[in-house]
Formats: C-alpha cells, sequence, structure tokens
C-alpha cells in the first residue's frame, strides 16, 4: 500500500512539475585569480523530470572542464520534494568582470551572475613564461597555391611544469588541406643554462586559394610550480601560439596554359616493362608500369599518366590508378601508379613516344619537365590471318550407286553414350585449365578495363560528393579517360564539344583558381551526371584480333 502511495505521489509529481518547478543558481567563489575555476551548480526543485540546460553560452567567456548531474526524491512527513542538480566547473577565458548568462531549465531560466578575475601579478607571469613556452614558424612564407608549406609548432617546459590539456591537433583551415608529417617528437634542449623538454609537431599545409591564408592561435592548460614568500605553490597557466599569416601566390604566368598545375621539389617518372625486353611476338600480353612521385606534394596534385601508343599496332588496357602518399618524413611524397596491358597486334620496328610530366620547380622556381625517354621495339611474328569462307562442295553420286539411301550398320555408340562422353572431357580438361592454364590475357585485360572505368567513375562521384574541386578535375580526366580509350588530355578535349561541358569546365578553373570563388559555388552534381552520360569507345577505330588472338 506504502509503494502504491509513493507511485501515486510520483505521478502527480511528474504531472505539475513545471508549474512547481523552482531554480536556484550558485556560483563559488566570486573573486578568483586568473587561471582559477568557480563552480556553477543549478538545482531545481519541485519536479523529478526536466530537460537538460545548454552550456553552449557559457563558452564565450569560459572554459567548460567538466559538467555532472545528480537527482533524488525524498519523502518527509507525507511530503514529497523532488530536486535535480546540475554543476558545471568553469575556468575563465580573460580576466575582469565576467557575467554567466541565464540558462534555461524547462520552461524556466537560471538566474545571472557575475564573476571577478584578477589579472596576475607581471612578475610571476614572467617567471611562468621562461618556464613554459611555445614557438612557432612556418618554413616556407610565401608558398605558390596548392604547394606545401611547413608549420612546425615546438613547446617547451622546464621542470616543475604539468600540462593538463592535451597537445592541440591538426589546425583546421579553410581552403587549404592539412597533413600531420610524422609522429610528434620529444627532445632535450638547454636554453639560458635552463634544461628544457621540447614537444614538436609538423604539418604539411596545402594552400587552395592564392591570397592570405591565416594560422590561427592554439593554446594548452598546464600548471607551474613557483616560489612565493618562502612557500611553494602552485599557479594554473594557459599558454598559446601567436597566429601566423602565409601568403599564398598564384601560379606564374609562365607556366603553360595547356599544362595541369603541379607545384614540387622534386618530381620523378618512371617507366617498367614485363618482361623486360625489345622485342616481343604479337599477342604476348606485356605490362607496362609508369610510375611518378613528387616531393612536397599529395599523389592527387599528380595528373592521370596517359600512355599515347598507336592503337593499330596494340590493343592497350589501362588498370585502375594507385595513389598513395609517405607523410612519415619531413615532407610529404606522394606517388601514383599506372599499369597498362599491352598486346602487340602487328609485326614490325614500333617507336613508343617519350612520357613527359610538366611541374614547378618551388625551389629554383621554374618550369621543369620530368621525362621517361623514347624506345624502340620490335615485333615479330605473323600478323592476325583474315577470317576466310569456303564453299562446301557437294559430290555427286557415282554413276552406278542408286539414288537411295543406303542403311549403315546400327553403331555401338548410342547418343546418350556419346553425350556422357563428351561432359567427362569437358569436366576433365576445364579441372586441368584450372589446375595449370591461366586464364587468356584477353580476359583477364577485359575485366581489368571494365573495373577501372568502375574505379574512376566511384572516385568521381565521391570527390563530387565531398566538394572537392582540385580533385574533380583529376578524377574527371581519368574517368573520360577510360570511357573514350584515349588519353586524359584528348578525353577532355572531346568531352568538351559539348556545350554544356564546356561551361561546367570553364566554372571548374574558375572556381579552382579565382581568389573570390569558393567552392560552394560550383555544380558538381551537374558535371557528374553529364560524365555518366559519356558513352564509351575509342576515339578512332580499331582493328579488333580474330577469336584466336583473344
Amino acid at each position: 500500500m506504502r509503494r502504491l502511495l509513493h507511485a501515486t505521489l510520483l505521478i502527480l509529481l511528474f504531472n505539475t512539475g513545471a508549474a512547481l518547478a523552482e531554480v536556484r543558481t550558485m556560483l563559488e567563489p566570486r573573486l578568483i585569480d586568473e587561471m582559477e575555476t568557480v563552480r556553477l551548480t543549478l538545482r531545481v526543485a519541485g519536479t523529478a523530470q526536466v530537460e537538460a540546460p545548454d552550456f553552449s553560452p557559457l563558452e564565450k567567456d569560459f572554459e567548460l572542464l567538466g559538467t555532472k548531474n545528480s537527482s533524488r526524491i525524498s519523502s518527509i512527513n507525507g511530503r514529497t520534494t523532488a530536486v535535480i542538480e546540475y554543476q558545471v566547473t568553469l575556468r575563465p577565458r580573460r580576466t575582469g568582470q565576467l557575467k554567466v548568462p541565464a540558462l534555461k531549465l524547462g520552461d524556466e531560466y537560471s538566474e545571472e551572475l557575475e564573476v571577478a578575475v584578477r589579472p596576475m601579478d607581471p612578475a610571476v607571469r614572467a617567471s611562468i613564461a621562461e618556464m613554459i613556452f611555445f614557438e612557432s614558424e612556418l618554413l616556407t612564407n610565401p608558398v605558390y597555391v596548392q604547394a606545401q608549406s611547413v608549420l612546425v609548432r615546438k613547446l617547451y617546459y622546464s621542470d616543475g611544469v604539468q600540462i593538463y590539456s592535451d597537445l592541440p591537433g591538426i589546425p583546421e583551415l579553410p581552403n587549404a588541406v592539412v597533413v600531420p608529417l610524422g609522429d610528434t617528437s620529444s627532445t632535450i634542449s638547454v636554453r639560458n643554462g635552463r634544461r628544457y623538454g621540447v614537444i614538436e609537431q609538423r604539418f604539411a599545409i596545402f594552400p587552395e586559394q592564392s591570397g592570405s591564408l591565416t594560422i590561427p592561435s592554439i593554446s594548452v592548460t598546464s600548471s607551474v610550480r613557483l616560489q612565493s614568500g618562502g612557500r611553494t605553490r602552485r599557479s594554473g597557466i594557459r599558454v598559446a601560439t601567436e597566429e601566423l599569416n602565409l601568403e599564398v601566390l598564384p601560379i606564374p604566368e609562365s607556366y603553360p596554359a595547356d599544362q595541369p598545375w603541379l607545384p614540387a621539389e622534386a618530381v620523378t617518372l618512371k617507366a617498367a616493362w614485363d618482361p623486360q625486353r625489345d622485342r616481343y611476338d604479337t599477342g604476348e600480353p606485356v605490362k607496362l608500369q609508369i610510375t611518378a612521385q613528387v616531393v612536397g606534394n599529395v599523389s592527387s596534385a599528380l595528373p592521370p599518366l596517359s600512355l599515347d601508343l598507336p592503337q593499330q599496332r596494340f590493343k592497350i588496357y589501362p588498370e585502375a590508378p594507385d595513389l598513395r602518399e609517405d607523410n612519415s618524413g619531413a615532407r610529404v611524397i606522394g606517388h601514383r601508379d599506372r599499369t597498362f596491358a599491352l598486346i602487340p597486334t602487328m609485326p614490325g620496328p614500333v617507336d613508343i613516344p617519350a612520357i613527359n610530366l610538366t611541374w614547378w620547380d618551388t625551389r629554383a622556381e621554374q618550369v621543369r619537365q620530368a621525362t621517361v625517354p623514347s624506345r624502340s621495339l620490335q615485333i615479330t611474328g605473323e600478323p592476325p590471318p583474315q577470317p576466310k569462307t569456303e564453299t562446301p562442295v557437294v559430290q555427286p553420286p557415282a554413276d552406278n550407286e542408286p539414288q537411295t539411301d543406303r542403311i549403315q550398320p546400327q553403331s555401338l555408340l548410342t547418343p546418350g553414350l556419346y553425350l556422357g562422353i563428351g561432359i567427362v572431357m569437358l569436366l576433365v580438361l576445364a579441372v586441368l585449365g584450372y589446375r595449370f592454364v591461366p586464364l587468356p590475357a584477353a580476359m583477364r585485360i577485359r575485366w581489368h578495363r571494365r573495373n577501372a572505368r568502375r574505379q574512376t567513375r566511384k572516385a568521381l562521384s565521391a570527390s563530387c560528393h565531398r566538394g572537392d574541386l582540385h580533385q574533380i578535375k583529376l578524377d574527371l580526366a581519368a574517368y573520360l579517360s577510360e570511357i573514350f580509350e584515349c588519353p586524359p588530355s584528348q578525353a577532355l578535349e572531346r568531352f568538351r564539344q559539348s556545350p554544356q561541358a564546356a561551361q561546367l569546365l570553364r566554372e571548374l578553373d574558375q572556381a579552382l583558381y579565382s581568389p573570390e570563388a569558393s567552392s560552394g559555388g560550383f555544380d558538381a552534381s551537374s558535371l557528374l551526371a553529364l560524365a555518366r552520360q559519356a558513352q564509351p569507345g575509342r576515339t578512332q577505330p580499331s582493328r579488333e584480333l580474330p577469336a584466336l588472338y583473344s
């Protein structure tokens, strides 16, 4: 009976809680020194259920170091009371008279309160500044758009310093790609006779628009041990970096306008043939892998690698590109690999043209080219046979042979037995083929081509949904190259023949390289939809091999 009564009282309390709720606001202490903390307590009486308050208005002048809440229901002399309490630990962000704003709890508001924060003594602050401090620098400033600058942050701390907060993470910069370099390192340094521990962080920054890029200040909280009045005490302190400005230069006028912009410290281009020789037979599968390495930039900055071979002499099947980064050292090193499966189709000498990659040397500030030299091959063997059609010759019966059907002796092999023998032979051949004979090269190549189209289409769709304009342009060229089966530059020109595509490509270039433009203004969905409408096929007809070579 007592439990039933208690439950009934709770239900009545819930139903009338909004009308009876009362909010009490407490702030302790009201006068503190810089870097000390205060505790804000919000107590709601008269209800056991209330919506949790939004503490975000406090973040303007305070750091929220922790929150906790509790609730209790008591019944004394038949009177039931419900209380919910919220406690928040706050650290002021600045000195002076600070207001703790009113917070909403259900239908009620807390009381607005004030706290006085006294500044730290200048002598104490100077002493602390010698015990813990930041040093930050940009190793390259100014820097070209989409080129690499390295931000180095070092935190120096001496004995008696305890760091409370986590180290700052990756800087969040608008219109820039930031990549951490290596792991956070710890070393020892001696300055002015004082021994310091040093924590170092490095980040590669790739600005995407010319102009000025601000690296905002970051801070950590710690405590230091101080001697005052013959006794030792600890004092809290916030240590911050300086705000840095990075000047971003546009693409230089001397850079070729018809080449993709690629700023770097070094670029290498290599080609590997498998098998490695100067003579191949017609119909023999050959693998060619082209590898580009860029020092001081990411792999996505490398343009698609194309192969300009005479299509009447080769069947060419490119695989999906392989992109990867190495950011374990002092700079980012990007790699882009592209593998081509080749099948020679006609005998005779063939000149393989050189492969060139134009880039901008950020150290020497001049245009350079990475090159795979041209090469001469000799294709041996016979040209593919042409299909022949023969008219069957019907032999007339002999003059002395009657024109009637002859009765053949009955065969010992029935049709069912023929079928059984055929099935057994096919199974045996299939097992032997699976065990000893590799899949025909042409079948592998057709599969690789379908897979390459699917992968490049997927990459283009992902970059369009992210709004990554630079990656959109690279993925579009790679996808169109797979669709039209030609080098990316030719594929883009064929795509540009459509007035709508030409307009979208102009808008993409403006959004990429104009300082006033932003990625939000470009219609990436329309470009993706138009690219998906492109029909597969080569730009020029090529002779297909007969079934013997497929």
